[in-house]
């Protein structure tokens, strides 16, 4: 498992990591990273534990707008 900023340069090479990936703070990068991943295997979670938590289990929905505390999880 692997844990990094949504931001990370070289965001492309992490995502060809072996295991899961959990990309942190993804609300900006949410297009850049769907870009990256070229396809529908990951979930996102926005503000996780709080009431307004919104859970997309394919990133092709998720909004451009999507809240600073946003994860992307990556298999």
């Amino acid at each position: 498992m692997h844990i990094l900023p949504a931001n990370a340069p070289g965001l492309k090479d992490a995502l060809a990591l072996p295991g899961t990936k959990v990309l942190m703070k993804a609300g900006r990068q949410v297009g850049k990273i769907r870009r990256a991943l070229g396809g529908g295997r990951a979930a996102l979670v926005q503000d996780c534990g709080l009431p307004d938590e919104r859970v997309y289990e394919d990133l092709s929905n998720v909004p451009e707008d999507v809240g600073y505390f946003a994860s992307v999880i990556v298999k």
